[in-house]
C-alpha cells in the first residue's frame, strides 16, 4: 500500500472515530439537560466513502446510536430527538 493510501485509511479511521467522539460529548451534555443517563449497549460504525466527486461518512449502527436510557418518558423523548437531530450537523 502507498504512503497515500495509507494516509487515506488512516484518515477515515480518524473521521469516524471522531463522529462518534463527538455524538457522545453532546450526548453527555443534553442527557445533563434532560435530566437522563445512558450508556452505550451495542457498537456503533460508522464509514467514510471517498470517491471522485465527494466525500461522505454513513452511520450503520441502529438509530438509537447503540445507547440505552434511562429517565422519564417525555424526557427520553426528546434526548434521542436531541441526539438525532445532532448526528446531521455532525457529519458536516
Amino acid at each position: 500500500m502507498s504512503a497515500g493510501e495509507m494516509k487515506a485509511a488512516y484518515g477515515s479511521f480518524l473521521s469516524a472515530l471522531l463522529v462518534i467522539y463527538e455524538h457522545d460529548k453532546l450526548a453527555d451534555k443534553f442527557a445533563n439537560y434532560y435530566n437522563v443517563t445512558w450508556n452505550r449497549v451495542s457498537p456503533v460504525v460508522f464509514s467514510m466513502c471517498n470517491d471522485y466527486r465527494s466525500v461522505y461518512i454513513t452511520g450503520e449502527s441502529d438509530h438509537g446510536m447503540g445507547m440505552k436510557v434511562q429517565g422519564n418518558d417525555s424526557n427520553i423523548w426528546n434526548f434521542r430527538f436531541a441526539c438525532s437531530f445532532s448526528y446531521s450537523i455532525i457529519e458536516q
